[in-house]
């Protein structure tokens, strides 16, 4: 009841006020840092291999199942799930947080170039890590395999960072 009073007694003084609050919010606005899209790592990677033509059996038992096998065998791994489709694998990592993406996201591209006795014909493998701090080569897939005719069977693409 005072403070009402007080401030009924006193408008100039109490809008004065507020002017200097509205003034001093307006300057802390402009001096906050503040991005659009801010640094966000998720500690997920994936792994997504194309054959086409073979079936979702044929892909859960030949490609699925190995790349599992070898990414649990990373350090940093969590948990590994996977989602076979009629010529796709996808197979999901959660690594632990506070994991180095990059070196994990490394890790996990030399198990999965170990992984052999995949079916014949075109595979192509990619590995991503989540995060939303690039949008150059790095949003996109980190490695591409397929079986070629050079003397090694197969052909590796690395994204350059």
């Amino acid at each position: 009841m005072i403070l009402t009073r007080f401030s009924l007694r006193n408008r100039a003084l109490i809008a004065l006020v507020t002017v200097f609050i509205m003034i001093g919010g307006v300057i802390a606005l402009g001096a906050m840092k503040r991005e659009l899209i801010p640094s966000i790592q998720i500690p997920i990677a994936g792994v997504v291999t194309v054959v086409p033509g073979a079936g979702a059996g044929v892909i859960e038992d030949q490609v699925s199942a190995p790349i599992e096998a070898a990414v649990l065998g990373v350090e940093g791994v969590e948990k590994v799930e996977s989602t076979s489709r009629s010529g796709v694998s996808s197979v999901t990592v959660n690594l632990e947080y506070g994991t180095d993406l990059p070196q994990a996201q490394a890790k996990l591209q030399r198990a999965v170039l170990a992984v052999r006795n995949l079916p014949e014909g075109p595979i192509r493998a990619s590995s991503r890590a989540a995060s939303t701090t690039s949008r150059s080569c790095r949003s996109r897939p980190a490695v591409v395999r397929a079986p070629t005719s050079w003397p090694s069977g197969c052909a590796t693409w690395w994204c350059p960072s």
